[in-house]
């Protein structure tokens, strides 16, 4: 029979890899996942499977485990595989990341709160979370839970790797507590508003979550996704703001030549008609700043944000 205990420790496990640009090194994008599951059940049902689509084979045993393979051993695999090919690659991103295993999410978040009420990076210097929740099996629309800028890089990329997406606001993981806690934060999860009846899902929360329901494929597929995405938040939105501020500096100086560097071959005449447009009537400062960006390889689709002020001191704005 079970037993009731009065007070339990946990542990999230946490590795940061420092950024290497000082301007950017204080700023942390977190990936994690939770890496609890459900532990035994004294007077439970053992089900074991071959396969995903399998019937399962299910009898009563003391001491059934509850295994956890996709939920969460996915995500947690997800994020060491990102750690350790950026890691075998040598390669350090501009913003530092947070690579974590959450603890006792499965009880009530607890792993994820705690880090929120006492982070290792303060929350107002954390610019992003991504969060892993079963992403190895389930149905064939990967939920991007947790509107907003993260969950729209997400979408965005999604195309690149074959994946089909659905926006959701569920919330029920690790992610939430950021969110609550004023942090863009997303999960990737093959798990939709309705789908907790889904045959895919038949292994919801019970010993039948056994190696064998993994999808290579959707795990592959939600892996690749999100290691592009922290990519992006780490290293390719700090370089596109860094070019965004030359670009002002070179406005604000006069300097064409420095203005024109910051544009590529095929956008070249484009900006020196748009340099000479704005110098004709030049202001008496200008901003530059990224709204949202999204990069797949070398390819980056950004909004971006320039506030000028006229020399009469009226502000206006060109996104």
């Amino acid at each position: 029979a079970l037993e009731q205990q009065e007070g339990v420790s946990g542990r999230n496990v946490l590795g940061m890899l420092p950024g290497n640009d000082p301007a950017f090194a204080d700023e942390v994008v977190i990936v994690g996942g939770h890496y609890d599951h459900l532990g035994s059940d004294p007077d439970g049902e053992l089900c074991t499977r071959t396969a995903v689509d399998t019937t399962p084979d299910c009898r009563q045993i003391d001491g059934a485990v509850y295994w956890g393979a996709n939920d969460n051993a996915s995500g947690i695999a997800t994020v060491l595989e990102i750690a350790r090919t950026w890691h075998d690659a040598g390669f350090r991103p501009r913003r530092s990341v947070l690579f974590a295993g959450w603890d006792a999410e499965e009880q009530g978040l607890w792993g994820s709160i705690h880090y929120a009420g006492d982070p290792v990076v303060p929350l107002d210097d954390t610019v992003a979370m991504l969060n892993l929740d079963m992403v190895g099996a389930g149905v064939d629309n990967l939920s991007v839970d947790g509107p907003g800028p993260v969950a729209d890089r997400l979408i965005g990329l999604a195309p690149t790797f074959g994946i089909t997406t659905t926006l959701t606001d569920i919330g029920r993981s690790d992610h939430v507590p950021f969110r609550m806690s004023g942090v863009d934060a997303s999960m990737l999860i093959w798990f939709g508003d309705d789908d907790e009846n889904s045959p895919k899902l038949a292994h919801y929360h019970r010993p039948l979550d056994v190696p064998a329901v993994i999808e290579p494929a959707k795990l592959q597929a939600a892996g690749e996704l999100a290691g592009m995405t922290l990519l992006s938040l780490a290293s390719a939105e700090p370089e596109l703001s860094m070019l965004l501020q030359a670009r002002a500096q070179a406005v604000n100086t006069g300097d064409r030549q420095a203005f024109l560097a910051t544009s590529t071959p095929a956008r070249r005449i484009a900006d020196a008609g748009w340099w000479d447009t704005l110098i004709a009537n030049p202001p008496e400062n200008l901003t530059a700043g990224l709204v949202d960006a999204v990069v797949a390889g070398n390819v980056a689709t950004a909004t971006v944000r320039y506030e000028l002020t006229p020399v009469a001191g009226q502000k206006e704005r060109i996104d």
